[in-house]
């Protein structure tokens, strides 16, 4: 039967379905962990507090002392071509220069230098302690810039204030000394290349000044100055008009004789002497032109080649002169560069500087023990508070009345609180024990009165208890309902089913020898089987030693002879059986009863396994009455208003 079924006080509540939460994370959810886990709370937070208590305190403090150096720009290009490192302030630097001059800071070269300037080790005779030394500094020692400036920090960190100063100041000038001895170098380097440079370009010099030289021996010139240049032209221009000369006057003479010869011939035959002589000086002239025309071009020819070789042996000889000149300017240049560098190289200016020297520092560094030790056990809290709420979240049992009602679809009928929840002055678990006015007393009130209500006919007439699994109470849950009925003045009847633990028979004490095994199975009147119990009106039946197979008698017609008989003569039928999770025996009976009451032990039992024991009673379509919440810790529950007001109302009494 679920909650909506008819005479269920609770079906209008609106449950959720089994194993569906109604709320998340709660302040008192949270407050409610911390209760319970406050132990987990305090070890978690002592022992990792402990640990870095113990540790820090153990270990030694740490000083730390900074150098500061800066790099100066250096116009790189035009130190090339003057041969120098002058600093040029006006000259930016590229990130990946500084870049590389934190590497050359850190880099093995230079704690070498710090190691022999602090005598360390003798990297000669003790190569393996030198480069632990070096090892040693290079962890000591860290390089930052100062924002986007060119200063350098050095900081060095050591046990002793005096070692970090030392440390800071000799990486400092290690640095700057290694960088001099750098640019020494370079110039060294460039003062030997223009050495062998310049003793080349001497023997290049010296082989064009001889080649020169014996061009003009072989070619027997005097000069090819302005001079020497203009003579084969002038000369050539006067042939030329020397033989133009002779060729006009041959030509005017043949003219002359044109004219001669035409004025003859109107004169005389073509035969006259005149005519034949004038004629035969003609043909003469004409010859001698013929002739001197082709002197002429020969002479012309010939002068043409004497200008080509003349041309040729210019400009064999102005190569010559000038390739000596180009030797010789680069050789003076040479010897020039190479005098500047060596003056230079003997006053090196170094581009970096020591700002500020590291100075003793006033006091350590670290570690801040206080803070460290403060912040552990801060961390050892939230650490081990978050491990709490992680076993809380892991942990599926149900703890009190809240979970229940969020994953169970049933009303809890009431909480059985927890006896060292109570007080030091605690009752027992049997309220034959309990006080009137006790908080155990009055949740069993709570209990009778909403099983009554639970009932479709106004109260339960034969109810069974049970529960999930062994020991959650179900036993004395139901002695205990029994005892309040009994007081209320109703003739109750206790019946232990549970034929495998006895759990009823030791609590009320009566003898088990027989009981329910034998009316089973024997017969008889169910009034032989009945013990009277030491309070009026409450009768128990053991359940009498074990039947080879309890389930085959729960379900035979002599369990519900049972319980008709009994409910016929008693005003409360009450059903002790055993847990559903177990044994299929709690399931045979629960469709015999009027109601079924499960119990639950606060945080004990998984979710999944209850919700499983509700199902396996809901098969046999038994009538669910709801759940007892037993064991509940009411420390910070309305359970205490309880135990105040009845105090109270004793001291007032």
């Amino acid at each position: 039967m679920n909650p909506a079924s008819p005479g269920n006080p609770y079906k209008s509540y609106g449950y959720p379905p089994y194993g569906t939460p109604r709320g998340g994370v709660s302040l008192e959810m949270f407050l409610e962990v911390l209760r319970k886990r406050w132990p987990l709370l305090i070890l978690g937070t002592a022992i990792i507090g402990g640990i870095v208590t113990f540790k820090t305190i153990r270990q030694p403090y740490f000083y730390q002392a900074t150098a500061q150096v800066v790099f100066s720009a250096q116009d790189w290009q035009s130190s090339i071509s003057r041969g120098n490192a002058l600093p040029q302030s006006n000259v930016m630097i590229p990130p990946s220069v500084l870049m590389t001059q934190e590497s050359i800071i850190r880099s093995d070269a230079v704690m070498e230098r710090v190691v022999q300037s602090l005598q360390m080790a003798d990297k000669d005779k003790d190569p393996a302690k030198f480069d632990a030394s070096v090892r040693r500094i290079k962890g000591m020692v860290s390089i930052s810039r100062e924002g986007d400036s060119h200063i350098f920090l050095i900081m060095a960190t050591a046990g002793k204030p005096e070692e970090a100063m030392m440390v800071a100041n000799s990486v400092a000038e290690s640095y700057i000394k290694f960088n001099y001895d750098r640019t020494l170098a370079t110039y060294r380097k460039s003062i030997s290349w223009l050495s062998d440079e310049l003793v080349d370009l001497e023997k290049k010099l010296e082989d064009a000044q001889k080649e020169l030289i014996s061009f003009i021996e072989t070619e027997k010139l005097t000069s090819f100055g302005d001079e020497g240049s203009n003579q084969v032209p002038v000369l050539t221009r006067q042939a030329e008009e020397e033989d133009s000369a002779l060729l006009r006057r041959l030509h005017s003479e043949r003219v002359d004789l044109d004219l001669q010869l035409s004025q003859l011939l109107k004169r005389y035959r073509p035969a006259h002497p005149k005519v034949r002589k004038t004629e035969d000086d003609l043909a003469a002239v004409v010859q001698k032109i013929k002739e001197e025309e082709a002197l002429v071009e020969r002479n012309r020819g010939k002068r043409a080649q004497e200008i080509i070789g003349s041309k040729q042996k210019e400009i064999r000889y102005s190569i010559l002169t000038r390739k000596v000149d180009i030797n010789k300017q680069l050789y003076n240049t040479l010897i020039k560069k190479l005098k500047e560098t060596d003056i230079d190289s003997a006053v090196v200016n170094n581009n970096i500087d020591v700002l500020e020297y590291a100075k003793t520092p006033g006091g350590p560094a670290g570690p801040n023990k206080q803070g460290r030790i403060l912040f552990a056990f801060a961390f050892g809290m939230i650490f081990s508070l978050g491990l709490a709420m992680v076993l809380e979240f892991l942990d599926t049992s149900l703890r009190n009345t809240e979970e229940v009602q969020s994953y169970i679809r049933l009303p809890v009928l009431a909480a059985i609180p927890r006896l060292d929840s109570v007080g030091p002055d605690s009752e027992g678990p049997l309220l034959l024990d309990a006080n009137a006015d006790s908080p155990l007393r009055e949740a069993y009130r709570v209990l009778r009165t909403n099983v009554r209500f639970s009932a479709s006919s106004g109260h339960g007439k034969v109810i069974m208890v049970t529960s999930t699994d062994k020991g959650e109470g179900k036993s004395t849950i139901a002695c205990n309902v029994g005892i309040t009925n009994a007081e209320a003045g109703k003739r109750t009847l206790l019946i232990d089913t549970d034929f495998r633990v006895h759990s009823l028979s030791h609590i009320t004490n009566v003898n088990n020898d027989r009981g329910l095994t034998q009316f089973l199975t024997e017969g008889g009147n169910l009034s032989d089987f009945i013990v009277e119990s030491k309070l009026p009106n409450l009768w128990v039946v053991p359940s009498g030693p074990i039947p080879p197979k309890p389930a085959l008698l729960l379900e035979s017609e002599r369990m519900k002879l049972l319980i008709q008989e009994a409910a016929g003569q008693y005003d409360q039928v009450i059903l002790d059986a055993a847990p559903v999770s177990l044994v299929i025996d709690p399931v045979l009976v629960a469709h015999l009863v009027e109601g079924v009451i499960l119990v639950i032990e606060a945080g004990r039992v998984s979710r999944t396994r209850i919700i499983k024991a509700i199902q396996q009673l809901e098969t046999v379509k038994a009538n669910l009455f709801g759940v007892v919440l037993n064991k509940e810790d009411l420390r910070k529950k309305a359970y205490y208003a309880y135990r105040g007001y009845y105090g109270y109302a004793t001291q007032q009494a």
